[in-house]
């Protein structure tokens, strides 16, 4: 909302494509977001509207929204770089109405930069997931640890200035994950190789046997 506020100073109208209304992350995003805006008399949310974080809801909601609306649109704020990718459609379908700003959520992986870096959308609230953090949340939680209610995540703002420099972090990201597969891969596969070596090597043999009765018995020789 403070970035938003900034590019629009002193006023401007706004357009809101929400997630899903049953998701808490939409509630906490929105409320975060108007909480900055409202701080700001000249700058308006002229309408909300729920996109599904889907690329063809938040295409069709913004149509609606472009149709009825009779104010100018200064930016429009997606929760998602998805539904921010429809939202752009949406506009390129109306070429006489003024494109906005358009703002997504994001910005994860090459094809998220990409958005930007073709000017599909204008800038990106950069998303970091930190599975890490949320595990050991839960395990806190479950092992009657002290934990903090609120756990606020540290972002900042994709744009076409800086855009390049995050295309080749996740450029590093995915070769060093890849060459992490390959190698988990040898790992699994000299394992099984050794199983194999250890099973025929304690396979019984005919080299040591003896004769009781009319039976023979087997012995194990390890070779």
């Amino acid at each position: 909302g403070r970035y938003a506020a900034t590019l629009l100073q002193p006023e401007g109208n706004i357009v809101i494509m929400n997630g899903s209304a049953n998701s808490q992350y939409t509630t906490e995003c929105s409320k975060g977001f108007i909480n900055e805006t409202d701080k700001h008399p000249g700058i308006h949310i002229v309408a909300q509207a729920e996109g599904r974080f889907s690329e063809s809801a938040a295409y069709e909601q913004m149509c609606k929204i472009i149709d009825s609306c009779n104010c100018s649109i200064d930016l429009v704020f997606a929760q998602n770089d998805m539904m921010a990718k429809g939202i752009a459609k949406a506009f390129e379908d109306h070429p006489t109405v003024h494109r906005p700003f358009i703002l997504g959520i994001g910005a994860n992986g090459v094809d998220g930069a990409e958005l930007i870096e073709n000017g599909i959308i204008d800038a990106a609230m950069l998303y970091p997931t930190e599975g890490y953090k949320i595990i050991t949340l839960a395990y806190k939680i479950l092992t009657n640890q002290p934990f903090e209610r609120e756990n606020p995540i540290k972002t900042t703002i994709i744009d076409i200035n800086n855009v390049d420099l995050i295309k080749i972090q996740y450029g590093q990201i995915i070769e060093r994950t890849e060459k992490l597969e390959h190698l988990s891969l040898l790992l699994k596969t000299r394992r099984i190789q050794t199983f194999f070596i250890s099973c025929l090597t304690d396979i019984p043999t005919w080299n040591t046997r003896s004769k009781t009765g009319n039976r023979y018995v087997w012995s194990a020789a390890r070779k």
